[in-house]
């Protein structure tokens, strides 16, 4: 009896006790070599940085290894692109027309003149970008002229990133969509799929709230705002927000599951 009553103790003890594990032991080889690798890199630019002026060259020389261009002495073009909805099924706006014409003529003239030109954008060119517009009126206006265009971090992966939330899993359906479409749009939307991101939510963030709450969803969803910026936000009570304080960089994903 005395025996079972020690077994009993040390099987409690077992389950109850504290026993921490080193990191390093759950780790494999192929993980081990990545972080000597680390070490190695990093002891390096410590011996090469010993200063700070030395960090700043070794940091320069780094970037450039890498594909960084110095822009000291480029010529830095600013163009005007109204906010005004674009519809795919509609002709755009003139004045948006007019825009688009007058930046690409701007890279069409410094490109013929044996310049090189890039048009940086937050986020991924290919998701509601300016850029992929400018770059299809530069191809209508000079179809000769070679573009590349260079994918980003999209504001929809940084924001599931920095919340910590999946977008989809195993056989979920994820749907992007702008926060402005109507209310029975994006309840259909919102009925089809198991995650909805809604861009440029900050001009109907009270509307979305209410249907939301309505479709039982409220709980479901995260807003992050001015993602991988150091103002960034991540709010998960949507009832907090403010419309009028919003940043026009804000992001709403809902994830049903």
């Amino acid at each position: 009896m005395e025996v079972q009553d020690k077994d009993e103790l040390k099987q409690m003890r077992d389950r109850l006790a504290v026993n921490p594990k080193m990191v390093w032991d759950q780790v494999d080889q192929a993980e081990r070599d990545a972080i000597f690798a680390y070490g190695d890199h990093y002891k390096t630019f410590l011996d090469r940085a010993k200063t700070e002026r030395e960090a700043v060259v070794e940091i320069e020389r780094q970037a450039k290894a890498l594909g960084f261009v110095d822009l000291t002495g480029k010529e830095i073009i600013e163009v005007y692109f109204p906010m005004k909805k674009v519809r795919m099924a509609m002709a755009p706006d003139p004045e948006v027309e007019a825009a688009w014409q007058h930046a690409a003529r701007q890279v069409i003239a410094r490109i013929r003149a044996g310049r090189q030109v890039a048009f940086p954008t937050l986020g991924d060119p290919a998701i509601y970008s300016t850029g992929i517009y400018t770059c299809q009126t530069l191809l209508e206006l000079a179809p000769e002229i070679r573009t590349v265009i260079v994918p980003g971090v999209s504001a929809i992966g940084a924001c599931a990133a920095t919340a910590g939330i999946p977008l989809c899993q195993g056989d979920d359906m994820m749907a992007v969509v702008p926060a402005t479409f109507d209310n029975q749009r994006l309840t259909e939307v919102m009925g089809s799929f198991q995650t909805i991101v809604l861009m440029k939510v900050h001009r109907v963030m009270d509307r979305l709230v209410r249907l939301l709450s309505e479709l039982d969803l409220l709980e479901h969803a995260v807003l992050v705002e001015r993602t991988a910026q150091d103002s960034e936000r991540i709010i998960y009570d949507l009832t907090s927000v403010k419309a009028d304080e919003l940043h026009y960089f804000s992001t709403i994903i809902v994830r049903k599951r």
